[in-house]
C-alpha cells in the first residue's frame, strides 16, 4: 500500500510541477518505500526501493552511504614459506557501506571530476589516512585498492552501478540491495540530478537500518557485557560438545 501511495504522490507531483513552482531548475523530489530496516533473527537482507520525481530534464544519480568508522588494510608477505602481515594502514571515515545507481553509464553522466566529486562509483571513493607519509602514492593507491576489494568480495561495495528505471519522462524509481552482513547505524542517500555533465541539485534523505527484538537483545547484552556473553558462548560449546560425546558413546555401546 504504502508503494502504491508514493506512486500516486510522485505522479501527482509531477502532474502539478508547473502550477506550484517545482519546475525550478534542478528540481528533484525522492521518497523510499521504507525509511528504516529491520534487523531479526532470521534476516536475510533486504530490497530498498526510492521513487523520485525530476521537474527539469537531465540525468540521475543515487548513492546510498552507511555509517563510518575506522579500517586497518595490511600488506601480507610469504617469510620462509609462512604469510605474515606486514605493511599496514589505517584509513579514516570509511563507509561500512555503500552502492550506487545511475540513469545512464558511469563514462556518458558525467566527467571523472565530476564523478569523483560526488562519489559516484566505487572507484571514485578514496579515504584519507594519517599513514599516507609513510608511502608513495602509489603504495597508498594500493591500499585503497585493496580496501575496496575487500568490502566487494563481503558484498558491501558494488562491482557495478545498479540501474534507475524511468516510468515515465519524470518519475523514476530504483531498488538497492541491503546484504544481511549490512551493519547498524545511520544511512546517508543522496540523489543527483545532472545535466550536460554537471550536478543541478542534489537531494538527502536517511536510513535507519537497527536490530529489533531478540537479535537486538542478543546484541546489547554482548556488547553490555562482553566478558559474560563470551563465558556463556564457552561454555554453551563445551556443553555441546560433552552433550554430543556422550549420546556417541551411548549409542555405541
Amino acid at each position: 500500500m504504502r508503494n502504491l501511495f508514493i506512486i500516486i504522490a510522485a505522479l501527482v507531483m509531477a502532474g502539478f510541477a508547473p502550477f506550484n513552482g517545482a519546475r525550478a531548475q534542478g528540481d528533484v523530489v525522492i521518497d523510499l518505500a521504507v525509511d528504516h530496516v529491520d534487523i531479526t533473527t532470521g534476516f536475510n537482507g533486504a530490497h530498498l526501493s526510492l521513487f523520485g520525481v525530476q521537474s527539469e530534464p537531465g540525468d540521475i544519480a543515487i548513492t546510498i552511504k552507511g555509517p563510518r568508522r575506522k579500517m586497518v588494510v595490511r600488506q601480507k608477505k610469504k617469510i620462509l614459506g609462512v604469510w605474515m602481515n606486514r605493511k599496514g594502514m589505517e584509513f579514516e571515515s570509511v563507509p561500512i557501506y555503500y552502492d550506487y545507481a545511475l540513469s545512464k553509464p558511469e563514462t556518458e553522466i558525467a566527467p571523472e571530476d565530476v564523478r569523483r566529486a560526488n562519489y559516484l562509483g566505487a572507484d571514485t571513493l578514496r579515504f584519507a589516512s594519517k599513514d599516507e607519509k609513510k608511502f608513495d602514492a602509489p603504495v597508498v593507491k594500493g591500499f585503497q585498492d585493496a580496501l575496496i576489494r575487500n568490502k566487494q568480495a563481503a558484498r558491501l561495495f558494488p562491482t557495478e552501478a545498479q540501474p534507475i528505471t524511468y516510468i515515465d519522462d519524470k518519475f523514476f524509481r530504483t531498488t538497492l540491495y541491503l546484504p544481511s552482513n549490512v551493519p547498524t547505524g545511520l544511512y546517508t542517500i543522496e540523489t543527483h540530478l545532472l545535466k550536460n555533465g554537471k550536478v543541478q541539485d542534489v537531494r538527502t534523505t536517511e536510513l535507519k537500518v537497527a536490530q529489533v527484538g531478540r537479535s537486538a537483545a542478543i546484541y546489547n547484552f554482548a556488547h553490555s557485557w562482553a566478558f559474560t556473553y563470551g563465558f556463556l558462548c564457552v561454555c554453551f560449546a563445551m556443553g555441546v560438545g560433552w552433550l554430543s560425546n556422550a549420546i556417541r558413546r551411548r549409542l555405541s555401546s
